[in-house]
C-alpha cells in the first residue's frame, strides 16, 4: 500500500463515526460494495460532480455491473477541489495547489481509493510554517520562514496562561 492508511488499525474518529477500513477490505475481496443479481435489469445512473466521490461513485456503480452511467460536471475538468496547476510547461516540477491540499489520516476512504488507483500522496509537501514558504497575496510577493510564527507567538500564549 502506497499510504499505509488503511493497513493499521483504524478507528472511528470526529469525522466519520464508523470505522470503514474493516468494509472496504471486504469489499475488495468481494470484488465490489454492491452487485446485482445477474438476470436484473440495470439501471441508467446519473452522478452530479466529477470530484473525487463522484468519480468513486461512478468506479463502484461500473465494478458493481453499471455500464449505462452518465457523470455531469459544471467545470472544463474533473476532481473537483482536488486540483494542481503546472503554470510554466518549461518548468514542469513547480506546481501549484490550488484546491484541497491536505487530507486527515481519518480519510480512511479517500486513502482506500488512493492506494487502489496507485496514487501516492507521501510526496514532500511545503507545509507552511514547517518549510520556507513564498506566499503571493493580492500582487505582493511575502516570505513564511520556517517556524517564525512559532517564535514570535509561542511566548504570548505562555504568557496569558494558555497552552
Amino acid at each position: 500500500m502506497l499510504n499505509n492508511t488503511i493497513a493499521r488499525n483504524s478507528l472511528p474518529s470526529i469525522d466519520l463515526l464508523y470505522d470503514y477500513g474493516p468494509f472496504l477490505r471486504l469489499s475488495e475481496s468481494e470484488g465490489g460494495i454492491g452487485s446485482f443479481a445477474q438476470n436484473s435489469q440495470r439501471p441508467r445512473v446519473g452522478i452530479v460532480g466529477a470530484g473525487i466521490s463522484g468519480l468513486v461513485a461512478a468506479t463502484e456503480l461500473l465494478r458493481a455491473g453499471i455500464t449505462d452511467i452518465v457523470l455531469f460536471e459544471a467545470r472544463d475538468r474533473m476532481g473537483g477541489r482536488a486540483w494542481s496547476q503546472i503554470f510554466d510547461p518549461r518548468e514542469p516540477h513547480l506546481i501549484a495547489e490550488m484546491g484541497a491540499m491536505r487530507f486527515p489520516a481519518s480519510a480512511t476512504c479517500l486513502f482506500h481509493y488512493l492506494d487502489k488507483l496507485r496514487i501516492d500522496t507521501a510526496a514532500s509537501f511545503p507545509d507552511p510554517g514547517i518549510v520556507d514558504t513564498e506566499v503571493h497575496y493580492r500582487g505582493a510577493r511575502h516570505l513564511w520562514q520556517a517556524a517564525s510564527l512559532r517564535r514570535h507567538c509561542l511566548g504570548a500564549f505562555i504568557k496569558d496562561g494558555r497552552h
